[in-house]
């Protein structure tokens, strides 16, 4: 029987090893973002890699390095079928210690995964105190909280809904958070929060109106609540975003 191709790529090449030397593997020194694939097509390609150039920018990261991510990205989908794919991009190697100057060029690496167990039903989730902090909304590679967080969650519960120190609601354990209130309207959380905005949430937020911000009261499992200020969107803008998403990925499926 032959054997299963790798399904990851470093720099273009399928199945090479990443040095002991990178930064992303030393210090987490880099950012990421994971797209759908639909049939062979990276999903929302051009939003995700806008998304990941403006993570560049946050930490200092010279996107210029990064050669032909587009290409390598497509080929990779191609190869997919259907899943996740996700996209990281490391300082490269160099530097001295801390210290990133010297160091690159970028180094680009691809991971292609299938889609969440929980894909296609309705999901279950846990509520969970954080200490996020970080460089804003820029989805950079130390996701150590993340990994925290997952190893709490029950194993009869898909996700969590991350909650700060002081209550207040961030996002999902690996998504962002829409809640719908009494009245029908969508909130999230502000980006003051310093969640990390994904795609999805950044093609409905520019449609939206913000109208005024809310404290809104969670209940935990042990019976204790939260506040999160959360910001408050007109619907209707939000729901034709959404719409035109959805059909967007049913053509795909």
């Amino acid at each position: 029987m032959a054997e299963p191709k790798p399904d990851w790529w470093v720099d273009g090449q399928r199945g090479a090893l990443l040095p002991p030397d990178d930064r992303g593997l030393l210090y987490g020194d880099g950012v990421f973002r994971t797209l759908l694939v639909w049939d062979g097509q990276a999903d929302d390609l051009r939003g995700q890699l806008d998304h990941l150039q403006a993570d560049c920018v946050e930490i200092g990261l010279d996107a210029a390095d990064a050669g032909p991510l587009s290409d390598e990205i497509q080929s990779a989908a191609n190869s997919m079928g259907r899943g996740c794919l996700r996209i990281t991009l490391t300082r490269g190697s160099g530097g001295v210690a801390y210290d990133p100057r010297g160091a690159g060029p970028a180094r680009r690496i691809l991971q292609a995964r299938g889609l969440p167990g929980c894909a296609g039903r309705p999901v279950t989730a846990c509520l969970l105190d954080t200490t996020a902090g970080g460089l804003g909304g820029a989805k950079h590679l130390n996701r150590l909280h993340n990994v925290l967080a997952a190893a709490r969650v029950p194993a009869a519960v898909d996700t969590a809904i991350l909650r700060s120190a002081d209550g207040q609601l961030l996002s999902g354990l690996q998504a962002n958070l829409f809640l719908v209130d009494a009245a029908g309207q969508l909130l999230t959380p502000p980006a003051a929060a310093g969640v990390v905005a994904g795609v999805p949430a950044k093609n409905l937020l520019p449609l939206s109106v913000i109208t005024h911000l809310q404290q809104l009261t969670v209940q935990d499992p042990e019976g204790g609540g939260g506040g999160g200020g959360l910001r408050r969107h007109r619907q209707q803008p939000l729901r034709q975003a959404a719409q035109r998403s959805c059909r967007r990925v049913a053509k795909r499926c």
